[in-house]
């Protein structure tokens, strides 16, 4: 009998603690279904509900371009900027200074009045009986070729230039015909045959003769003073059919006839 009532009460007992764990197992999923709940919730709905002041904050921002969007590099960005704002806006320009001509055009810009003036000084000492029209179109027209030939800030380079542009003007010739009176240009002597070749041939050191010449006209290089006669007898007398860049008509060519 005693051994009964023990068994009995041990049964009780452990429906007991069925019943328990039975309650506890469905608060566990109960709870868990409320977190699997939560986490389906919209994003919006989320960040609306938040009264985070950071998540309200992002909330408010402005969208933004996409970040995978590639970037221009800074000196294009500032480049563009440049090219979109005017001088008056504070813009850049390319600016020239006098007597040197423009990289991409090759252009000089407008000489000053004060330029012309010394332009007509220079070109007067150099080449005291230059015909007044002569005098005055070369100037009017050329200044600033002609003083970068004459007055360069390079006594020896404005020397030999400056002798150079004073033979053409005196022989009326236009760059190829000073050094060259045929195509064969004194060949197979090593110097040219033109009224000029003394001077041409000074201006490119004194050595080298006529495969110097077209060695350092076929350069182009603006800072040679054959180069930097060149650009004036172009501007003045124009120049030949056969000269690098030619045929040009000169801007002088009536006035400084001869």
């Amino acid at each position: 009998m005693a051994r009964g009532a023990w068994l009995a009460g041990l049964g009780l007992a452990l429906a007991g603690c069925f019943q328990d764990f039975e309650g506890f197992a469905f608060r566990e999923d109960a709870e868990a279904d409320r977190v699997d709940a939560a986490s389906l919730e919209e994003p919006g709905e989320a960040a609306v509900a938040s009264d985070s002041p950071m998540d309200a904050a992002m909330a408010e921002a402005p969208n933004v371009e996409d970040a995978s969007a590639p970037i221009a590099p800074a000196s294009d960005a500032a480049a563009a900027s440049d090219a979109a704002m005017t001088p008056a806006d504070g813009g850049t320009t390319t600016t020239t200074d006098a007597g040197a001509p423009d990289a991409d055009t090759g252009l000089l810009p407008p000489a000053t009045p004060a330029q012309v003036e010394a332009c007509g000084s220079s070109l007067s000492a150099l080449t005291p009986a230059l015909a007044a029209d002569c005098l005055d179109c070369g100037c009017g027209e050329c200044a600033l070729a002609v003083l970068d030939c004459v007055d360069s800030g390079d006594s020896e380079a404005s020397a030999a230039c400056g002798a150079v542009l004073r033979c053409a003007l005196e022989q009326g010739c236009q760059d190829w015909d000073c050094y060259c009176t045929s195509p064969p240009c004194g060949a197979p002597g090593s110097d040219g045959d033109g009224p000029c070749v003394a001077e041409i041939n000074a201006a490119v050191g004194g050595a080298g003769g006529r495969m110097m010449v077209d060695a350092v006209r076929a350069s182009g290089d603006p800072r040679l003073p054959l180069n930097r006669a060149a650009r004036a007898i172009e501007c003045t007398l124009g120049l030949h059919p056969r000269a690098v860049g030619g045929p040009v008509d000169g801007l002088c060519e009536g006035a400084c006839a001869p």
